[in-house]
C-alpha cells in the first residue's frame, strides 16, 4: 500500500458536492477547478472576450499559468534522486481532465486541524461536514454557487482544467497558513455584505492510498478527448504531485527573488473566482451600475507569504450525481 499526495496552490476553485445536492447534508466529494487566468491577449476565449479581457468590475487582471508537476525521482527510468526543482516533469494546462488511475476506494474526509473545533456554519450537530477548513468560502460570502456547467461533460472555457476528488482525505497543514484575512462578500445584486474575518491557508492537499507502488496520471482534453498518459512509481511508499495555478512571472516558484513576501495586500487575483461562478452576469451588471468593485480577501493580520495574491476558495455547486466528473477507480 502507498499514498498520492497532491498538493494545490493558487486559483483552484473547490467545488463542493453534496448529498442529494443539498448544502446542509454531507459532503460526498470535491471538483477542484483550475480557473483559466492565462494571458487573455494570447488566449483567445469568449469568457474574457464578453468583459473586454478585464475582470468582471473592469479591473485588470494578472495572467497566471497553470500546470501539473511531478519529481522526476516517481517517474520510471528518469536518473534523478531526489525532489528538487532541477529534477522536475512539469505538464501546462490546457483544458483537460486530470485524473490517476489507479486509486484505492477510500473513504471521502476533510481534516479539521488539531484541536480546532467545528463553527456552526461548518458542520452539522452530528459533525457532518459541510465545508473545507481555512478556504474563502463564497457560501459564507453571499451564497454565490459555483456555475453547474463547470463541472459537466462540456465546461465553458473559463475552466482551465479539473479533477474530482471523492476518495482519501483534504486537509489544510497548518504550516501553509498565511495569516488572519477579511473576507467581505456580495451578492447577485452587487449589495456588500458584512465582513468575517478567519485564518486562510495557501496551500490544500488531498491525500488517498493505492495498492500496490504505482500509478497513471491521465490528462484528458476537453475539447478532442486526447488523452495523455504519465506512469508514475511510487518511492519509499508515497508519490508526491503538484497542482499550481500561479503569476505567470514565477509560477513554478523556480526564483526565490521573484517570491518575496507581501504583507497588507488584498488578494487581487481572486476576482478571477468569479468567472467560474452562476450569478456572474448579474453581478457584472449590478457592479457597472453601482460603479463598485469585486471583494477579495485582504490580510487583517500581517499575513504573508507567496501565496498572498493567489489563494484558494470553495463554492457549493448544484449539480446532479452524474455530473459528477469521478476519477478512474
Amino acid at each position: 500500500m502507498a499514498t498520492l499526495h497532491v498538493r494545490f496552490s493558487g486559483l483552484f476553485l473547490f467545488a463542493r458536492h453534496h448529498r442529494d445536492g443539498d448544502p446542509s447534508q454531507e459532503l460526498e466529494g470535491v471538483t477542484a477547478l483550475a480557473v483559466d487566468a492565462r494571458d487573455p491577449v494570447s488566449v483567445k476565449r469568449a469568457t474574457m472576450k464578453e468583459w473586454g479581457e478585464l475582470h468582471l468590475d473592469r479591473t485588470e487582471p494578472v495572467p497566471h499559468v497553470g500546470y501539473v508537476s511531478v519529481p522526476l525521482r516517481y517517474v520510471p527510468g528518469a536518473q534523478a534522486t531526489g525532489p528538487t526543482v532541477k529534477h522536475e516533469m512539469v505538464m501546462r494546462l490546457d483544458r483537460q481532465q486530470i485524473a490517476f488511475e489507479g486509486l484505492s476506494s477510500a473513504p471521502f474526509t476533510v481534516e479539521r486541524p488539531s484541536g480546532e473545533t467545528a463553527s456552526p456554519d461548518e458542520a452539522q450537530p452530528s459533525g457532518v461536514r459541510t465545508s473545507l477548513p481555512n478556504v474563502a468560502d463564497f457560501e459564507r460570502m453571499g451564497g454565490l454557487r459555483v456555475d453547474p456547467a463547470c463541472v459537466g461533460p462540456q465546461p465553458p472555457d473559463s475552466v482551465l482544467a479539473r479533477i474530482s476528488l471523492d476518495r482519501g482525505r483534504i486537509l489544510a497543514p497548518r504550516e501553509e497558513w498565511i495569516g488572519s484575512w477579511k473576507v467581505r462578500g456580495v451578492d447577485a445584486e452587487g449589495t456588500s455584505l458584512e465582513e468575517r474575518e478567519e485564518p486562510l491557508a495557501g496551500v490544500l492537499e488531498w491525500e488517498v492510498p493505492f495498492e500496490g507502488d504505482s500509478l497513471t496520471l491521465t490528462l484528458t482534453s476537453f475539447d478532442d478527448g486526447t488523452v495523455s498518459s504519465f506512469p508514475l512509481q511510487a518511492v519509499e511508499g508515497r508519490i508526491w504531485v503538484d497542482l499550481g495555478n500561479l503569476c505567470a512571472t514565477n509560477p513554478l516558484q523556480w526564483f526565490p527573488e521573484l517570491s518575496r513576501p507581501q504583507t497588507g495586500r488584498p488578494a487581487e487575483d481572486f476576482k478571477w473566482f468569479y468567472f467560474l461562478l452562476d450569478d456572474r452576469r448579474a453581478l457584472a451588471r449590478a457592479l457597472r451600475d453601482s460603479a463598485g468593485t469585486l471583494p477579495v480577501p485582504a490580510p487583517a493580520g500581517g499575513g504573508a507569504g507567496i501565496w498572498i495574491e493567489c489563494m484558494i476558495a470553495t463554492a457549493l455547486v448544484i449539480a446532479t450525481v452524474a455530473a459528477f466528473a469521478k476519477p478512474s477507480p
